[in-house]
């Protein structure tokens, strides 16, 4: 929970700590306040409508989210926690998720990788895209995917 609180995540299994701290936070807030997370919406307007309200909203807002004109992925930044912490955890969970992915390509496909993660970055070229998945691929396997076939 240190990590949830600070968003600075280690590398290891970082995608499932990452999603299982959100998910005890949530759980903690909904314990705590279960009227909030019963009817939020009730609890968001009218005589009701608080600070506190608010912050429970935000705080268990998606993490990463896209923007309205453009199909690319960006990580939301928290007014409570470093910037840097975030996008470095940003980077790092679809570093895994990229690097899941093409590890299941080379189980289960035959031929050459694809490179698929558009939904990455919509500003990033085909060739950066590429090199990103590549990069985090070798400091997992060890070795280049263009040097592997997919068997």
């Amino acid at each position: 929970m240190e990590e949830y609180r600070t968003f600075d995540y280690g590398p290891v299994n970082l995608p499932v700590r990452l999603l299982f701290s959100h998910f005890l936070a949530f759980m903690r807030d909904k314990f705590e306040t279960p009227e909030f997370f019963c009817w939020p919406g009730a609890w968001m307007a009218g005589t009701r409508v608080s600070e506190h309200g608010s912050v429970l909203f935000n705080r268990h807002a998606a993490p990463f989210i896209d923007k309205q004109d453009d199909d690319g992925i960006f990580p939301r930044l928290y007014p409570d926690r470093d910037e840097q912490f975030v996008e470095d955890t940003f980077y790092s969970f679809y570093a895994a998720n990229i690097t899941y992915d093409m590890t299941n390509q080379w189980i289960t496909r035959f031929g050459r990788f694809t490179y698929d993660y558009r939904w990455f970055s919509q500003s990033g070229s085909h060739d950066e895209i590429k090199g990103f998945a590549d990069r985090h691929f070798e400091q997992a396997y060890g070795v280049e995917p263009d040097t592997v076939d997919l068997v």
